[in-house]
């Protein structure tokens, strides 16, 4: 998947942060797979304490790892059986506890190929000097009524559910607890009816990542991030022949020099029939409410000037809100289309513009309205810039100076 505009944009301005472009971020997934199959492989050779690995083929497969100790690995596969047969009721678990020194944790859960109402569940439950946690969920090729959850402790998690290629009604949820974490959820490519929460809670100094990925003709999906340290870097990725999509990152109490980037472009029908021309996409951004903090940085983008193999993109119903607090505050947003709606609170040093090195915040379309409020201070003015090109256009931007 090549990198678009935005995610570019969005990478640059985070490369002190995670220095690597979106190509490879969209790899996650794959690389994530070979390099858990390398860790199995060298740490057994170190110390074979707990490897646990189960291969189930057919209906109604079911099967629980439950390890407790160090170095624990566990691979649980249910696959098609029969060329004609599909899987039917599958459910797996996989329940890691350890304490003392370990260099790694992992646990892999697959389930693909047709596979039908599956359940999958991973629970890392680990203290002492441990090392990573790596999680991996694979739900993908024609499978549907899928469920995948992952829960994390310590530092370092690895967390990635994969639920695409033509997937439908999934659910998952990445919860991880400690400081360093990377997680990552793919349901993309013809996948309908998503829901995914990632929740990263520590409130460290210490890097941690997000990315949701519900793009390539997939539809009415949900996505919901929510940060609470500094320097967290979050993406929802909802673009490219996608529609109905809800997108909501919250960075929250006690964050500095967040970033924060939603996208929301190159929406039409395609032939999934009831997804209209980029319906209904809404697109909220919430970065330090209630909390000391500064650096913050958020990107939204609906819409694009492209054109899509049905013709040119009509972006509609597009809702966007930010609401940031304190110093130092940048919003970057575009939307194309028509009935857009924007909402921009910014308290502090802030800074309204466009996407990368333009200047200027851009609505452009029908009915546009576009509400600005910035608080600054004396000593360092706001910034607010907008262009609103079509009919029916409404701007109202307020900036307030408080008394030192």
């Amino acid at each position: 998947m090549m990198a678009g505009p935005l995610e570019i944009i969005y990478l640059q301005r985070l490369s002190h942060i995670y220095p690597v472009n979106y190509s490879q971020i969209s790899m996650t997934m794959k690389i994530s797979l070979l390099i858990g199959a390398a860790l199995l492989v060298t740490t057994v050779a170190q110390a074979q304490t707990n490897t646990s690995v189960v291969s189930q083929t057919g209906n109604m497969q079911s099967a629980t790892a439950v390890q407790a100790g160090s170095y624990n690995e566990s691979t649980i596969r249910q696959f098609t059986g029969a060329s004609t047969t599909v899987n039917v009721g599958n459910v797996a678990s996989t329940s890691q506890t350890g304490s003392g020194s370990s260099l790694t944790n992992l646990a892999v859960i697959d389930q693909f190929n047709g596979a039908f109402n599956n359940r999958a569940t991973v629970k890392q439950t680990l203290s002492g000097t441990l090392g990573p946690n790596i999680a991996v969920v694979v739900q993908s090729e024609n499978a549907s009524l899928n469920m995948a959850s992952i829960t994390q402790e310590k530092s370092g998690n690895i967390g990635n559910i994969t639920q695409t290629a033509i997937s439908a009604n999934n659910e998952a949820t990445i919860m991880q607890l400690g400081t360093t974490g990377r997680a990552t959820v793919n349901q993309a490519t013809q996948s309908t009816n998503n829901q995914a929460t990632l929740m990263q809670t520590a409130s460290s100094s210490q890097t941690v990542y997000a990315i949701i990925d519900q793009a390539n003709q997939s539809y009415f999906n949900r996505a919901t991030m929510e940060q609470a340290g500094t320097t967290d870097a979050a993406l929802i990725a909802q673009s490219r022949e996608s529609a109905g999509n809800d997108a909501m990152i919250k960075q929250g109490a006690g964050g500095m020099n967040n970033a924060a980037a939603i996208t929301q472009t190159n929406a039409y029908n395609g032939s999934l029939a009831g997804a209209t021309y980029g319906s209904a996409n809404s697109a909220t951004i919430t970065q330090n409410q209630t909390s000391n903090g500064m650096g913050n940085s958020a990107v939204i983008q609906q819409g694009t000037f492209l054109t899509s193999p049905a013709g040119p993109v009509v972006s509609t119903g597009n809702k966007a809100g930010v609401a940031q607090e304190n110093d130092m505050n940048s919003t970057d947003l575009l939307q194309v289309g028509t009935d857009n709606t924007a909402g921009i609170i910014q308290n502090g040093h802030s800074t309204l513009k466009g996407l990368g090195m333009n200047p200027t915040a851009g609505q452009f379309g029908n009915t546009n309205t576009l509400t600005v409020t910035q608080t600054g201070s004396m000593a360092t003015p706001n910034i607010g810039n907008v262009s609103q090109i079509g009919t029916g256009n409404v701007s109202t931007i307020m900036q307030v100076v408080p008394t030192p």
